[in-house]
């Protein structure tokens, strides 16, 4: 299993907000994976997933100057926090000019719903509601999933419909994902499969690719309360060194 790490802007419990403020401190990481497993504690997924992989796929790539931004759309079952999401991979098709590239992956708000065709991508313009930065691990063995595991998870809103939207910010030779049967999209959660090379300006919408959402328990309020007094002692202790 590969990993890389992966830098944001952090929401941290009071307490520790307080302890890193007072000497440099690294900041908290978050992976993305290589593997041969989705993450565990999927609360929604494609129907047809894991799907054995066929002719049908599409290409996430930054090739000629065109970043070709790539993602999907699913409507939140519950409030519950996304903390993972996992793509199947389309017979290992990872270009070695892909591997260590750097890219975003987003949760976006979703445009309105085409009255003929029942379509819907990302709202225009863009609407970036959530975004993280990550890196593409440096080595792949044939694994036959990719994760993004958010260093924060995202609480989403009950019947909400998003879009998760991945963007290269550097040139990547290419990674493909499975194309879902027809049947898995635009059906119950999940939403429609979508592609954009000018930005955001405009969308191709077309099948879903097969992808896997999982989330983490929420802390209850007596974790939350320890983690703030953790923190605050910490910070204390952190105050005293800095000023010593």
């Amino acid at each position: 299993m590969n990993t890389t790490t992966l830098s944001k802007s952090l929401v941290l419990p009071l307490g520790f907000a307080f302890a890193l403020g007072f000497c440099d401190a690294p900041a908290r990481a978050a992976t993305t994976i290589f593997a041969n497993s989705p993450a565990a504690g999927a609360f929604l997924e494609t129907p047809s997933f894991p799907n054995t992989p066929t002719s049908a796929s599409t290409q996430w790539r930054y090739t000629g100057g065109v970043s070709r931004w790539l993602g999907f759309g699913f409507t939140a079952p519950s409030g519950v926090s996304l903390s993972s999401v996992s793509m199947e991979l389309w017979q290992h098709a990872v270009a070695a000019g892909s591997l260590n590239t750097d890219f975003t992956i987003s949760i976006v708000a979703m445009g309105p719903v085409e009255p003929v065709t029942g379509k819907q991508g990302p709202a225009i313009p863009l609407n970036v509601l959530y975004q993280e930065t990550s890196t593409i691990p440096t080595t792949y063995s044939n694994e036959d999933y990719i994760t993004f595991t958010f260093d924060t998870p995202y609480l989403l809103t009950e019947d909400t419909t998003y879009g998760i939207l991945l963007a290269f910010t550097e040139p990547s030779s290419g990674i493909n994902f499975v194309g879902a049967p027809s049947s898995s999209y635009s059906t119950g959660d999940i939403g429609w499969g979508f592609y954009t090379t000018d930005g955001g300006a405009s969308y191709a919408i077309s099948n879903v690719f097969d992808f896997s959402l999982a989330s983490v328990p929420e802390p209850t309020t007596a974790t939350l309360a320890g983690a703030a007094f953790m923190g605050m002692a910490l910070a204390r202790r952190r105050r005293s060194r800095c000023l010593a």
